[in-house]
């Protein structure tokens, strides 16, 4: 009923992600996810116990509407933040409310449909590189007589991307797996934004 466990994952991907494998360890992810659990969800455990745990600690309501009252701000919380907008029912009328074989229809990943289908265009500041080419009297004054030229030069690649798709990245999908399937970018890793550092010397 937190948001541990999405705390976990998300810091799991984000380290897989950037290329590393066991740093930092499985232990500082827990306890990031921990710290970070209890700085989202500090209005939720506040609730919890100013309606369910002190009445409760005071005699003021018995044991079972202190159990109601506790886990109403969870549950609320999650309902928020877990629930798919598209079968969250909460606050529709009763006759316009879909049934539960409508939703196991349209999520069926074997039966492609149009719901989850958007339009993934996109424009990308793809590689954008400067250089400077050092004066000979620079290469002179440090010394550096052995080379006749040298240049500076900063590569920075996936600068910048425009586009209107929801999913993490437009140009991550790849052509394995079903693509009509609901929100999800198969298992391939968003193009990493790097910047590159460039000394060439010539003789």
């Amino acid at each position: 009923v937190t948001s541990f466990t999405r705390f976990v994952i998300a810091f799991s991907i984000l380290r897989a992600g950037i290329g590393l494998q066991s740093t930092p360890a499985n232990l500082i992810l827990i306890s990031l996810s921990l710290f970070m659990t209890f700085y989202v969800m500090a209005p939720t455990f506040d609730q919890a116990w100013n309606t369910g745990v002190k009445p409760l600690m005071d005699n003021q309501i018995s044991q079972t509407e202190a159990f109601e009252k506790i886990s109403d701000p969870f549950r609320t919380f999650m309902l928020r933040n877990v629930r798919d907008k598209d079968f969250d029912q909460r606050g529709v009328p009763a006759a316009q409310q879909k049934s539960q074989g409508f939703f196991q229809a349209f999520y069926n990943n074997f039966d492609p449909n149009s719901k989850f289908v958007e339009d993934g265009s996109f424009i990308r500041l793809r590689e954008l590189a400067l250089n400077y080419q050092l004066p000979k009297a620079l290469i002179k004054a440090a010394h550096m007589t052995t080379f006749e030229t040298a240049r500076l030069g900063l590569v920075g690649r996936n600068l910048w991307t425009s586009t209107k798709y929801s999913g993490y990245d437009p140009d991550v999908s790849g052509p394995g797996g079903n693509p009509f399937g609901y929100r999800v970018d198969y298992f391939t890793y968003p193009a990493y934004r790097t910047f590159t550092l460039m000394l060439e010397l010539g003789y």
